[in-house]
This record gives C-alpha cells, structure tokens and sequence, in this order.
C-alpha cells in the first residue's frame, strides 16, 4: 500500500481527450449527488436538520475542483462513514475536518500495518455503521396507511417507490437503487400532469363543504346538476384527459339512473394554470354542449385561468358566450344557485343558428 499524500498534479496534458470524459464525468457527477443528498436528507430528518440541495452540489464541485490536482476520487457522501459519525455523537462539519486529518496520518505512517487488517473487520464496522440508516417504520407506516379507508390518505405509491428503491439497492447498489426511485418517481409526477384526477362532489351538509362522492357516500347530489372538480394543471398534456373524462363522467351518471345533467358545474379551484390548447379544448366541448341543451359553469377560477377564460370563452368576438355566466369567482354553493335559476326555463337543445343569452353580472349573483 502506497504510504504517502498524493502530490500535486496540473491540468489534463491531452486536452483533446475531454470529449472521452464528457459524459462520464456528468454521470460520476449525478450519480455523486444522488447518493451524497440522499445520505444527507436521511440524516438531516433524523436529527431536525434544515438541508439545502443547491449548496450540497456547490459542495461537492468545490470538493472536486480541488481533489482533481491531486488524483483524488470523485467526492460523495458515504453512507457508512456518515452513520459511524452519526452514532460516536457527531455535530458539526468539525467531524469531517478531524476524520481528514485522521485519514492523511494514516496514509502517512499507518498504511504498513493496515496491510494486516481483516477486511471481515472492515466489514463488520460498515455494517454497524449502517444499522442506524435502515429505517423499517417507514414503510410499514406507509403499507398500514394503504390499506385503511381512502378517505384517511392511501400511500402506495410511496410504498411502490420504497419497495423499488430497497429491492434494487440490495441486489444492485446503492447507485442503482437511488437511480430506479428518482426514475420511477419523475414517472410518477409525469403521469400526474398527463392525467390529472376528475372526480364527482356532492354536499356534505354536516361539514358545509363539497367531497368527492366515492369518498363520502353520505354526500348529496342535486337532481339535473352534475359538479365535477378538476385536480390539476389543464395543459396540452391533460387537455384530452379532461374532455374523455368529463364525456365519460357525465355518460356514466345518466346510466346509474341519474338525471339527464342540464347542467356541469367545473369546479377549477384546484387548477393553477390553463394553455391555449386547453382553452381550445374547452371551446370545442362547450359549443358541443351547447348543441345537445348541456349548460355549463365555471366555479373557483383564479388569475390567470379566470383571465383567459373571461377573454377567450366569453368574450369572443363574432361569436356567443359559451359560458352562462360573467363572475368566476363563484363558489360551488353560489354556481349551484345560478343553475337552480337556469335549468328551470333555459335549457333545451339549440340549433345551430340559435344565439345563447348572455347572463349579466347581477343575474350571476
């Protein structure tokens, strides 16, 4: 075993080989961060710590930067080392300085003896070292969660992710298993923009508030009005979800015995952004809706969703309003208030040159 520091090194001496290099190194570099922020944020929740990522990589490439003129390895966090400094009462970054200082004493005079060390005894302190980062509580939390009723919060797709992350750990390492979960998550997430859910409310009259009706069966519906509630961003990736959804939502609740829906109200408290294919969308499903007698009212739309929806679905120029309606800022109670006005004595099926009366804003209240 060499026994001495590493000396100082200058730059790369064939500077045409950076290109070899290029897509290794962002590997090296992604791969380091993973495991060094996983290892932190694991700790940092341990122990009530704030963590900030942004500084753990500016870390990490200072670290780097530095080690690279002396022929050092890439530097990352290391789960074993970091839980044997957790477990002897570590604090502080001091215990990095003083685990350095110990490291080049030992590269200086102990090296000759390390050479008889059993790597069994290497090897059962990494283990004991790493006891105190397996956590088991976690998803057995999450699987009892899973299967208690929806309404108190489901977690599988923690527990999916968990599982994916253990299993590929344990039987690839630690890089490949930090690599599946984010993969696997930013699936996840993309899935979610792509198909948003849509779900049915009813009143709770208890609680003074709308709840899906899968999740409450007490929740009350009303006779003609159908209010559906749209749990995501309305983009070019969600808009063909959300007009297949709302037709097959509103096909389903004539045919489970309900009456014909007059009238949709489309709660977006819960969308913070709309596009122009969105709004496209919209245009195309409410002159539909207008021809077979459906009416429609928007509750909750804020800023932008509300702007663009006032602009482009209401006022539009040369055409008819496809919305019955001029405030957005409705609740759910007051929409269903102005649809109890409206079904009575407006909705029938139009034809196609028939002009749709515009509400004013009183009519609205």
């Amino acid at each position: 075993m060499p026994w001495d520091i590493p000396a100082f090194q200058g730059l790369i001496d064939k500077p045409h080989r950076l290109n070899d290099f290029l897509l290794g190194g962002v590997l090296v570099a992604l791969t380091s961060f993973l495991t060094t922020y996983a290892t932190t944020k694991k700790m940092a929740l341990k122990h009530g710590y704030d963590l900030d990522a942004s500084q753990e990589m500016i870390a990490l490439g200072f670290a780097g930067v530095g080690g690279s003129f002396f022929g050092a390895f890439p530097p990352s966090g290391s789960l074993s080392r970091t839980g044997l400094a957790a477990d002897c009462g570590v604090k502080t970054q001091l215990g990095g300085v003083f685990a350095a200082g110990v490291v080049g004493l030992g590269l200086c005079f102990l090296t000759p003896a390390l050479v008889y060390l059993p790597k069994a005894a290497l090897a059962a302190i990494i283990m004991k070292s790493t006891l105190s980062l397996i956590d088991f509580e976690m998803p057995w939390d999450l699987y009892m969660k899973y299967w208690k009723a929806k309404r108190m919060g489901g977690l599988k797709r923690d527990l999916l992710v968990w599982i994916i992350a253990f299993t590929f750990t344990l039987g690839l390492g630690v890089l490949y298993g930090i690599a599946c979960a984010v993969v696997l998550s930013i699936g996840l997430i993309l899935k979610d923009a792509v198909a948003p859910k849509m779900v049915v409310l009813g009143r709770v009259d208890h609680l003074n508030q709308w709840r899906n009706i899968e999740d409450w069966p007490e929740a009350k519906t009303y006779e003609g009005l159908l209010v559906v509630e749209f749990r995501g961003p309305l983009s070019f990736a969600s808009a063909d979800h959300f007009q297949e959804t709302v037709q097959l939502i509103r096909h389903q609740w004539q045919s489970d015995g309900n009456a014909g829906s007059k009238i949709v109200v489309i709660s977006l408290v819960a969308v913070h952004y709309i596009d122009a294919t969105a709004i496209s969308m919209l245009d195309d499903l409410l002159t539909e809706w207008k021809l077979e007698g459906v009416g429609c009212i928007i509750s909750g739309a804020k800023h932008q969703v509300r702007l663009l929806i006032e602009d482009k679905l209401v006022r539009r120029k040369g055409a008819n309003s496809l919305l019955d309606q001029v405030d957005f800022m409705i609740t759910i109670d007051q929409a269903i208030h102005l649809a109890e006005e409206l079904k009575q004595d407006y909705f029938s099926p139009l034809k196609r040159d028939e002009a749709v009366p515009l509400l004013s804003h009183s009519d609205s209240l």
